[in-house]
């Protein structure tokens, strides 16, 4: 399996215009999941998250080899998010935030990087830097907007944690 951190040095940090890191990564492993499982003859189904009013995501070519329990038990995103917010899971993350990818997720908002900020010091350093260097070195910015202006406004009280 490639590394999260070779993809980086091959395609340069994710961006929102750019993100192959669903590709590339995410969904990479599940096809080597299947393939692995297809070859022993087993007949592999994905458990896929979506909420019960996210149906428009799901595609209906690929019903035979994935289920969606929370579309099948009716549960919206408000309830699942209601749900999460009652469990201390990730220093209690969905009492701050909605909903998020992984931690260099560049569609990620400032309430997220607060967040990280606050709890993964470490991890938002890194974050920054690899924000940097993608506006430094390859031209373009990791998130919607600069980095210098996201820092600014971290500071800003509105998204003090």
């Amino acid at each position: 399996r490639t590394k999260f951190t070779e993809l980086l040095q091959k395609y340069g940090p994710p961006t929102r215009v750019g993100r192959w890191c669903n590709s590339a990564y995410k969904l990479d492993c599940k096809r080597q999941l299947t393939k692995l499982l297809k070859e022993q003859q087993c007949r592999p189904i994905a458990y896929i998250g979506y909420c019960a009013d996210e149906t428009k995501r799901i595609k209906p070519n690929r019903l035979q080899s994935e289920r969606y329990p929370l579309v099948e038990l009716g549960i919206t995103e408000p309830e699942i998010l209601e749900w999460a917010r009652t469990k201390d899971i990730f220093n209690g993350y969905y009492k701050y935030v909605n909903r998020q990818g992984c931690m260099v997720c560049p569609m990620m908002g400032m309430k997220a990087l607060a967040y990280i900020r606050k709890f993964y010091p470490k991890w938002f350093d890194y974050v920054i830097e690899l924000a940097k260097y993608s506006e430094e070195r390859l031209g373009y910015t990791m998130f919607d907007r600069p980095i210098d202006n996201i820092q600014k406004n971290l500071e800003r009280s509105k998204y003090k944690l």
